[in-house]
């Protein structure tokens, strides 16, 4: 196996970093194989019949009202006819057009029945009974799904071979085609993010795991991902620039690596190491000096020194390179930390749908990748 479809085979790595032990269970991510077809796809190409001229008397509920009298009654056409005026009434109301659409069904108008279903399901899409009329569309336009769609899955097919061959270029670049020719293929947008994530594109990763969730509101992953996308974009720091700003800003290093206590601390103490130095104290000495004449003579004078100033400079120089030394090894520890954890795969495949727990500060997700030929897996 490569080493780029190693890359590829294993987890993101989710450390929480709040600095108490949390236990959580993570939730695999597989990825996606393939673009379903929903109905809101079917709905794509489904025209609506011509619109009922609207009523001159009468309000919606009271033709809801007579519609229902009429279903009571078996009157399929009138129901039709009262229900027909409802909707033309208040086209955004989605009791109606389900109502509309189960009457038109009952009366074998195939084509009429499916454009209302469809209506009903973009006026009400997370409705409790949406997936029983989704199942409905698919029986009412068991036709195939439209051109961009079907060009978009064949694409995405071959990205995906990609991937598995361990070519990431070519299969990011596939899975871009596949977006081109569809750009709501949520599943792309997935696929990309892992493949970019792999290459270490981590900010364009989670651009596309976002513009997953946006397309796909009810990812059951939702969580896991929201909290990849937080680490992808997190910025790892910058070594060289935590040691500069450490020499010449007391708790500079600190600050930059994101410990704003650490670096209130260091700046205190080099404060107060400066402030020790600068302590002047006042004393009496003997000194000789020599009159106009040329006479020597000896006089007590009061003079002030700084007895602690190399000792205190010392301290707070001391100090300052010690934080700037230490802000420098935490960047680089934790840049390394974000690259291995974060942003690498690992060399571990592990079986598709597989649940991985842990327990603690760190936090592993695990997405499996099936590799090799015959389903088996590469370790």
């Amino acid at each position: 196996m490569t080493p780029a479809a190693r890359r590829l085979a294993a987890a993101f790595a989710v450390v929480a970093s709040a600095g108490v032990p949390v236990a959580t269970s993570a939730q695999a991510l597989p990825l996606k194989r393939s673009i379903p077809l929903s109905a809101t796809d079917v709905c794509v190409g489904v025209t609506a019949p011509p619109a009922v001229a609207r009523p001159n008397g009468g309000d919606a509920p009271q033709y809801l009202r007579r519609a229902r009298e009429a279903a009571l009654l078996g009157d399929l056409q009138g129901t039709r006819t009262h229900l027909a005026a409802a909707a033309a009434l208040d086209p955004r109301n989605a009791a109606i057009a389900f109502e509309l659409a189960r009457t038109l069904d009952d009366l074998g108008d195939r084509r009429a029945a499916l454009a209302e279903y469809c209506r009903y399901l973009r006026l009400a899409p997370t409705a409790a009974d949406a997936g029983g009329v989704q199942a409905r569309v698919f029986a009412l336009a068991p036709a195939a799904a439209p051109s961009s769609r079907r060009m978009a899955a064949a694409v995405f097919d071959s990205a995906v071979a990609h991937a598995d061959a361990g070519r990431l270029e070519e299969a990011e670049e596939a899975f871009g085609r596949a977006l081109a020719a569809d750009s709501t293929a949520a599943e792309a947008y997935f696929d990309r993010g892992v493949v970019r994530a792999a290459r270490k594109r981590r900010l364009a990763a989670g651009d596309d795991l976002q513009r997953y969730l946006a397309l796909r509101r009810e990812a059951s992953d939702r969580v896991v991902i929201e909290r990849q996308i937080d680490v992808l974009r997190t910025s790892p720091p910058n070594p060289a620039g935590a040691l500069l700003s450490g020499i010449f800003i007391p708790g500079g290093g600190q600050f930059a690596t994101r410990r704003p206590w650490s670096g209130v601390i260091v700046m205190a103490g080099v404060g107060g190491a400066a402030f020790w130095a600068l302590q002047e104290r006042e004393r009496t000495v003997l000194r000789r000096f020599v009159d106009p004449f040329g006479n020597p003579y000896e006089s007590l004078v009061r003079e002030k020194e700084r007895p602690n100033l190399v000792t205190g400079a010392a301290a707070a120089g001391g100090l300052m390179l010690t934080a700037a030394l230490e802000s420098y090894l935490r960047a680089k520890r934790t840049r390394a930390e974000l690259e291995d954890r974060y942003l690498q795969f690992a060399t571990v495949v592990v079986p598709s749908g597989a649940v991985v727990a842990a327990t603690g500060v760190a936090v592993r997700f695990e997405i499996p990748w099936q590799l090799g030929r015959g389903g088996q897996s590469a370790h």
